[in-house]
């Protein structure tokens, strides 16, 4: 294998995976995740930006693979896999060389690949040790997909420290009542997930929470999550980190909740975290700026997009003689993310700068989604934005002027699942005769008006147990009042959380079991109703094998 070419990996979430990512890494070459559970037109704009030389995959994933480059079906090989040599193959990778290349939301409407080198790999799991601590007794629970750069984590510290990998199936990772067995059953000591995720398994009790050593990163650590955390017994540590800085660049150890933000802490190994003014001058502790990062963990650049990587990262202005990823010739990742310092060291995250926004865990390019919105039919403008639903919840919005009157939304939704993951979807849609402008003729978000969230099909009255009673359900925990028959779940704002703990108020109030993929798939109050009537009268069937394929779409 040639130094430096992209494997392309679509696995699932079985042993194989880590065989053909550490073999990946041991003949110098750097994988690139194609995730099976994502949009077909994505992976296939992927495969073609990124040109792997090879892709690794097994028969159920053929369609998934593509055709930009050769196949290897892993299946098929089992038998000649198995008579060669087990000797190591004695190369020794130079630590410039490309660990893995990942595909985040990109800006201009097509997703853009990272780049990251081993040496920021190898210090960035060497640094996380250090908060961490794993030793050979550990068992850490890998819960996260491969095109999320977390995932690194999960699958090459354990290996690093001689612990064990526990991968969850993609349908357990997505079930939180199965994650807190698979806890229970395989002694999982380490666990990293995003706040969505902990906010989910929170609502279980569970033994297994006593002394888990919880990492949470992705979007910010509320303080009421973090209290109800730390209640557990758990020992909770706080990461943030862009992936243009390899996974995390900060952690912070939580001890006690003594604000509404909760600090990223201090630097990672090696990483250097700067808040700066518009002229690249430091700021003081307490005043907010733009972040900044440099040191060992900085990658590349993107993938084959020179324009872009000159764009967002710098020539290092703090450049330190003999400090490892800062001497001369290094480089700072524009984040754009806001910061502050305390006084104490201790730095707190303030937001983004810019249109780029975070929902749950997945950092987004809201252009991406503008892109695949305009090319709907009949959609003339759009603009795309968050917005927090009435029980609290953030929601995509994209408001739409069309040809006709009115977007027809279902349709759409439909339509952009097939172009783009289900987290960057939006969750409602609002239909405008035009867009409005600021002075300067540019489009003023600040004047775009806030969706009717219970504007749904009809206006008719609730009528019977089952639609008043599930109805008194999503008023209590989605905080929305009156709910129409038609209204839906998931425009009101709901997301995983909130249909968790309706699924659970749904069984103590009426005594029927219903699969939460069944709740998933009928979205309205009156589909829903009926489904629990149903329900009731006829016991539920289990249907785990829908459970990853609505979850996503919902996600």
């Amino acid at each position: 294998m040639v130094p430096d070419a992209r494997v392309g990996v679509c696995l699932g979430r079985e042993a194989e995976l880590l065989v053909a990512l550490l073999a990946i890494q041991k003949c110098g070459a750097g994988y690139l995740p194609i995730d099976p559970g994502q949009p077909m037109a994505r992976n296939a704009t992927i495969l073609e930006q990124a040109r792997p030389r090879v892709v690794l995959t097994q028969e159920a994933w053929r369609d998934v693979a593509g055709d930009t480059a050769r196949v290897v079906i892993l299946d098929a090989l089992a038998d000649e896999l198995s008579r060669l040599p087990g000797t190591d193959l004695g190369l020794t990778p130079h630590p410039q060389q490309l660990a893995y290349t990942l595909y985040t939301s990109g800006s201009t409407g097509q997703p853009k690949g990272v780049d990251i080198p081993r040496q920021a790999f190898a210090n960035f799991l060497m640094g996380i040790q250090e908060q961490v601590q794993i030793n050979a007794s550990d068992r850490l629970l890998a819960v996260t997909t491969l095109g999320f750069d977390i995932a690194g984590l999960e699958l090459f510290l354990p290996l690093a420290q001689g612990a064990t990998v526990v991968l969850a199936s993609s349908e357990d990772s997505l079930n939180p009542r199965a994650l807190i067995e698979v806890l229970e059953r395989q002694a999982i000591s380490v666990m990293q997930a995003t706040p969505a995720t902990w906010q989910m398994l929170i609502e279980h009790d569970s033994p297994a929470w006593s002394g888990l050593r919880v990492l949470c990163g992705g979007e910010a650590l509320g303080a009421e999550l973090a209290e109800r955390l730390l209640a557990r017994q758990v020992k909770l540590l706080n990461v943030y980190g862009p992936t243009e800085t390899t996974v995390w660049s900060a952690a912070y150890a939580v001890g006690e909740v003594d604000s509404a933000v909760i600090p990223i802490g201090l630097p990672l190994a090696n990483n250097r975290l700067y808040v700066l003014d518009e002229f690249l001058e430091p700021q003081p502790a307490g005043v907010a700026g733009d972040l900044y990062i440099g040191g060992s963990g900085v990658a590349r650049g993107y993938a084959d997009r020179p324009e872009l990587t000159a764009a967002s990262f710098i020539p290092n202005p703090f450049v330190q003689p003999g400090a490892p990823g800062v001497e001369a010739g290094s480089r700072l990742y524009r984040t754009g993310d806001r910061a502050r310092y305390r006084s104490n060291g201790c730095l707190e995250f303030l937001g983004r700068s810019d249109f780029q926004v975070k929902l749950r865990g997945f950092r987004i390019e809201l252009g991406e989604i503008e892109a695949a919105v305009a090319a709907l039919p009949g959609v003339t403008q759009v603009v795309v934005g968050l917005r927090t639903a009435p029980g609290g919840q953030d929601v995509l919005v994209a408001y739409v002027c069309h040809t006709d009157t009115v977007l027809d939304r279902a349709e759409a939704q439909r339509a952009l699942r097939a172009r783009l993951p289900a987290y960057m979807v939006p969750g409602a849609f609002v239909s405008l005769a035009g867009l409005p402008l600021n002075a300067n003729g540019k489009v003023d978000r600040k004047a775009l008006p806030e969706p009717v969230w219970n504007d749904e099909e009809g206006t008719g009255e609730l009528s019977g147990p089952w639609q008043v009673g599930l109805a008194d359900i999503w008023r209590d925990v989605l905080n929305v009042w009156p709910i129409v028959p038609g209204a839906d779940v998931f425009r009101l704002g709901a997301q995983s959380l909130q249909l968790v703990r309706i699924h659970a108020r749904i069984r103590q109030r009426f005594g029927c079991e219903i699969t939460l993929a069944r709740l998933f798939a009928h979205p309205v109050l009156s589909e829903m109703a009926a489904l629990v009537e149903q329900a009731c009268a006829t016991p539920e069937v289990d249907e785990l094998a829908e459970i990853e394929k609505l979850l996503r779409a919902f996600e």
